[in-house]
């Protein structure tokens, strides 16, 4: 009977030990998974404003030219504002882009 009981005892704590190294192996899976899905939503964040920005851009460039082509004194004034304001930004984001830490080498 005592070794019935002893043979019972350890089935238990066997089974519990591998029970107990499953919960830990998919709490590890369950981690992985949400770590890569936050990954994942702050890439699409980046992409839609990257997206947004560029529109922006090219809306204001063809605004741009079609004030050109017209040949009317104010939005050729206009498109030199809009012009100067976007290789400001390019420079702006180029600096940033090379060389995020302040010294421009030449």
């Amino acid at each position: 009977m005592v070794l019935l009981a002893a043979a019972a005892l350890g089935a238990v704590g066997y089974g519990t030990y591998r029970a107990g190294e499953e919960a830990v192996r998919e709490g590890q899976k369950t981690k992985r998974n949400f770590q890569l899905n936050q990954r994942t939503r702050a890439r699409e964040k980046e992409l839609v404003e990257k997206s947004k920005d560029r529109q922006e851009r090219l809306a204001e460039l063809q605004m741009a030219r079609q004030s050109v082509s017209s040949g009317s004194d104010t939005t050729n004034v206009r498109m030199q504002g809009v012009m100067a304001r976007l290789k400001e930004d390019d420079n702006k984001k180029k600096l940033n882009l090379k060389n995020p830490f302040g010294r421009i080498k030449k």
